[in-house]
């Protein structure tokens, strides 16, 4: 039976070899030495490959924050109370977070989608906001599964409605959820197949002493569970988050319409993970804005063969290092087509 997710799925196409081509041919010829500006040089080209075209317009951009609540926030994994999530929701909608800071210095609309937040709410209506709620938090991933998997399916395909009832040339995508570097760090440690011994961080700024304490919840969870590393959708029931799998829709859809998507940090980076287990080709439409001091987060990225452009030792999620990466996008385009050739500079 074709559902939506499968549907999109099969919508999906490669980044254009062209573009890429083109891009590659402009960029050699260019007055400077070769590829004298690295990995903005090799950013142009990946842009024009997802355009399709050595002339893109990415002017019109979005940073969507999807929220969710975890109740692995129970087993004492974050600094923060579960209250929080709601809170921060309401700080983004009224336009005071660090993700609505930066998001209007680089010319960037914030869309907040509710995925599973806990607690009455009174932001329908409001401007910014779209309602995709599946439940009211997930389950203890310590104690058994997050969700059912027809929750996990229903995330991914209301994060591809939300994709396709947008318009915009690029987007970012972040995230909020006390919480939600646990089930990120178990998503990844499920699909790369690692325990999380090691690469277990601080997430809302937990001591030292207790990363260990988080480990153990982690690999717990992948113990009881025992996801299935080749479905993605059988990791996002069995160890993710709403929000998660939101966003793993998200990157489907905004691919399935060869929209480039700027992944964030860690969490945003389970959810790409998810996508990519989902299909493989919607990578070519991801670009990856930072690396996190969190410790999975750089091996995600390596998995997911996407480079990371900043390294800002960030790591409050938001989706604020995706809009970091706006003026980058800029950069690299206006490197692209306005810059001189050496043909044009010795005539």
């Amino acid at each position: 039976m074709m559902t939506r997710l499968s549907d999109t799925i099969a919508e999906i196409q490669p980044a254009s070899k062209t573009g890429r081509e083109q891009a590659r041919q402009r960029l050699d010829s260019l007055a400077m030495p070769h590829w004298a500006l690295g990995q903005l040089m090799d950013l142009a080209e990946s842009l024009a490959a997802m355009a399709g075209s050595i002339e893109p317009d990415f002017k019109q951009r979005i940073n969507i924050v999807m929220a969710g609540d975890h109740g692995v926030a129970a087993a004492g994994v974050s600094q923060y109370p579960q209250s929080v999530t709601r809170a921060m929701v309401e700080t983004m909608l009224s336009g005071g977070a660090a993700i609505n800071a930066i998001a209007n210095s680089v010319d960037s609309r914030v869309i907040v989608v509710d995925m599973g937040v806990i607690g009455q709410r009174s932001w329908s209506g409001r401007s910014g906001f779209l309602d995709y709620r599946i439940a009211e938090g997930t389950a203890n991933i310590a104690q058994g599964p997050a969700m059912t998997r027809e929750h996990a399916q229903a995330s991914v395909e209301a994060g591809i409605q939300v994709a396709q009832s947008l318009q915009a040339d690029i987007f970012g995508l972040g995230e909020m959820g006390i919480a939600n570097t646990t089930p990120a760090t178990a998503v990844g440690c499920a699909l790369m197949r690692i325990t999380a011994k090691g690469v277990t961080g601080r997430g809302t700024g937990i001591c030292v002493d207790a990363i260990a304490a988080k480990e153990a919840v982690i690999d717990r969870a992948l113990k009881i569970n025992e996801p299935d590393w080749e479905d993605g959708l059988d990791v996002l029931h069995k160890v993710g988050g709403f929000e998660i799998g939101g966003m793993a829709g998200f990157l489907i859809g905004a691919a399935a319409l060869r929209k480039p998507v700027v992944i964030d940090g860690l969490i945003s980076t389970a959810a790409a993970l998810i996508a990519q287990s989902l299909c493989p080709m919607v990578t070519d439409w991801m670009l990856a804005s930072h690396r996190s001091i969190e410790p999975l987060h750089v091996q995600m990225l390596e998995h997911l063969g996407l480079p990371p452009y900043l390294d800002l030792q960030m790591r409050l999620g938001e989706g604020t290092g995706a809009a970091l990466m706006f003026p980058l996008v800029d950069s690299a385009m206006a490197i692209l087509k306005n810059m001189a050739t050496l043909d044009e500079v010795v005539q």
